[in-house]
């Protein structure tokens, strides 16, 4: 279930990052209140006056986003394209790996060398893998020593996420670098009520097991939750040809806590450690992947602490906040050891006023000015190459503009400046729309903007001298200008919702290798000409009853380099599918999924690759109050695909296990 019903009735709620009387429906209210202050200045408390605690219990936590606007803003005000995805339908589907939920989101495609732990790459619209922004708690995780600065997916667990929201197209005007497709922001699980324990074991197919336990709970004064995962599996060998098992380990240690000492101040702390390993095979007979004994150890912690404070009756709004984020990786037992080691160092700063103008024009106006540091440092040690240690940095300034009119037209006006240590300086800009139809509930929503993405560490100043490869300490950043438009319609009550969103996104400047067919010496460069990325996504929902629910998503992309070629990695047709079912008063619940991907190049050497389709099938009952099992079969249809060139993904699989709660209301 990756959207929700947007027909809600009207309330007023305020934030602490800027006071928001844009109208927000019902089921809006108590969403912010759970996810407040997840992504830098988006803390959020309901104003108890207006909202009744029987309202409270009933509201829907998909009907916000904190990351649209950088605020919390009702989804059906967002003029960019967007999904939500929450914690109940992470538990509904199972989903133990955040790559897995993302496949069902629309325009993003996910591709990985091999089966659990494998190195996991995820682009939103036919971009690049290094066009995808990656926030945890706002905290920017991409890797600076990694190729393109990419994130790898492959590590992350989904148990400690609360909730994912992915916004599609390019968002460079509100973020750093990177996001030139979109930005996909996980946000963590925080304490709420009574004190709580929570453990959870499974096992299964593959030799997997997984053990999770929290402790979690909160007042309207505090509120925190700590939780630890462990995740091992022995897995099949990553190599297809090969037979030797690379199995994987993660344990992840995450922790949230808040503190709000009087109505117009609070504070916030998050936190993420993980430690990982994977067997990769690295080793190469021709054309042929082999098996090897190589091993990627990798270390990743990202954190952030800020505070919040409301003048002027919550009119005037103030964040500042200090951001870390790290990542180690080490090959070893490899014909080519390498160790990298990436720190991120972030201070941040936004203020919000807001102004009604009701005597002259129903209107909100909400003024935004924010800025943003952050340094990069990366100490780079590989088998080929001299060792490097280097840094860059960046400041940014960020104003943003937004009008509600008549509560039915939203409107966004926002630009950012970078000023770059280390490259040429650059502006952005966005401008999104939101119109709500009153009487038959169409929303139409458009978005038009700019993109950059950076040279990174690896790009200016990596040589492999013993492969005749050089960094380019002159490349440039890759810009993008892109829009969409699309519209929703809610028929039946809105219990059925149908969405269609048409984009394009032209990319100049992009990095590629050029090899001197004399010298055979390679460099990263700028490619001259566009690269076009354009498709069309489709949506609908179907909540046949109140415990039956139906979705369904379509996604078409065209991606072609600027000669014409065609972008590998990019599946031309996706879709997705979902039926979830409640029955026992709500004590049982089962879900099927479904997964396809056709028509999709890979390489090297390019190929086509195998279509396929995923079925999967998750079922839980709730034996006791505080007792709950669950089972679920993954690729269901036993479909023998590859993403990669060389590389295997799992077959079938069954896995059940059993979860436990003390305490709490």
């Amino acid at each position: 279930m990756l959207r929700r019903r947007f027909g809600c009735s009207v309330q007023t709620i305020h934030s602490t990052a800027v006071e928001t009387y844009f109208p927000l429906p019902t089921a809006c209210l108590l969403s912010v209140l759970l996810v407040s202050a997840a992504n830098g200045p988006a803390a959020a408390q309901i104003d108890a006056e207006e909202v009744s605690e029987a309202t409270l219990l009933t509201l829907d936590v998909g009907e916000v986003s904190i990351t649209a606007n950088r605020e919390p803003t009702a989804l059906s005000q967002v003029g960019s394209a967007i999904t939500v995805i929450t914690r109940e339908e992470l538990e509904d589907q199972q989903i133990r790996h955040v790559s897995d939920i993302l496949r069902q989101v629309p325009g993003v495609a996910v591709s990985s060398s091999g089966p659990d732990g494998s190195l996991t790459q995820v682009r939103i619209r036919g971009a690049e893998a290094r066009h995808t922004l990656v926030l945890i708690d706002g905290v920017r995780v991409n890797d600076p020593t990694a190729i393109g600065a990419v994130y790898d997916f492959g590590n992350l667990l989904a148990e400690d996420v609360e909730r994912i929201e992915v916004v599609r197209g390019p968002q460079s005007a509100l973020y750093p670098s990177d996001a030139i497709g979109g930005v996909i922001n996980i946000i963590t699980r925080r304490g709420s009520g009574a004190p709580s324990v929570t453990a959870s074991v499974e096992g299964g197919s593959y030799g997997t097991v997984q053990a999770a336990s929290s402790v979690s709970g909160g007042t309207d004064l505090y509120d925190g939750r700590l939780g630890v995962t462990y995740f091992r599996t022995d897995g099949i060998s990553a190599a297809r040809q090969g037979t030797e098992l690379d199995g994987y380990e993660n344990l992840t240690v995450s922790g949230r806590a808040g503190l709000r000492p009087t109505d117009t101040l609070s504070f916030e702390a998050t936190g993420r450690y993980l430690d990982a390993d994977r067997d990769i095979d690295d080793g190469f007979t021709g054309s042929f992947v082999d098996d090897s004994l190589a091993i990627q150890r990798t270390q990743e912690f990202s954190g952030r602490l800020s505070g919040q404070l409301e003048l002027m009756e919550g009119a005037w709004l103030h964040e500042v906040g200090v951001t870390v984020a790290g990542t180690d990786r080490e090959i070893v037992d490899s014909t080519s050891p390498a160790d990298y080691s990436a720190r991120s160092y972030g201070a941040d700063y936004q203020t919000s006023y807001l102004l009604e103008t009701d005597a002259l024009v129903d209107a909100a106006h909400r003024f935004t000015f924010a800025y943003e540091h952050v340094t990069e440092e990366g100490d780079f040690n590989s088998f080929g190459a001299p060792a490097v240690f280097e840094t860059i940095s960046a400041n940014s300034f960020i104003g943003e503009y937004q009008l509600g009119l008549f509560d039915e037209v939203f409107l966004t006006a926002s630009v950012r400046h970078d000023i770059n240590s280390e490259f040429p300086d650059a502006t952005t800009w966005r401008l999104t729309g939101a119109y709500l139809q009153p009487d038959l509930g169409t929303r139409v929503h458009a978005s038009v903007g700019t993109g950059v993405k950076n040279p990174t560490l690896n790009d200016l100043y990596v040589d492999f001298p013993n492969f005749f490869y050089f960094a380019n300490p002159n490349l440039v950043q890759e810009e993008s200008f892109g829009f969409d438009i699309g519209i929703e319609q809610p028929l039946f009550d809105d219990r059925l919702v149908l969405g269609a969103t048409y984009f394009d996104n032209d990319i100049e400047n992009l990095f590629a290798t050029q090899t001197n067919p004399n010298t055979f010496v390679s460099t990263i460069v700028n490619v001259p000409g566009e690269s076009t990325r354009r498709g069309a996504e489709l949506s609908s929902s179907f909540q046949a009853t109140e415990d039956l629910m139906f979705e369904v998503a379509y996604t078409y992309t065209h991606a072609e380099a600027a000669n014409g070629s065609r972008i590998v990695n990019v599946p031309r047709h996706t879709v997705s599918g979902s039926v979830s079912y409640s029955f026992l008063d709500g004590d049982a619940n089962i879900t099927a999924t479904v997964v396809g991907e056709y028509d999709r190049l890979i390489s090297f050497p390019t190929t086509s690759a195998d279509d396929f389709t995923l079925v999967n099938l998750a079922g839980s009952y709730q034996v006791l109050e505080n007792v709950e099992l669950f089972a679920r079969v993954e690729n269901l249809l036993d479909q023998d695909y590859t993403l990669t060139p060389g590389f295997d993904q799992l077959g079938i699989g069954a896995y059940g296990g059993i979860r436990v709660r003390l305490g709490g209301d």
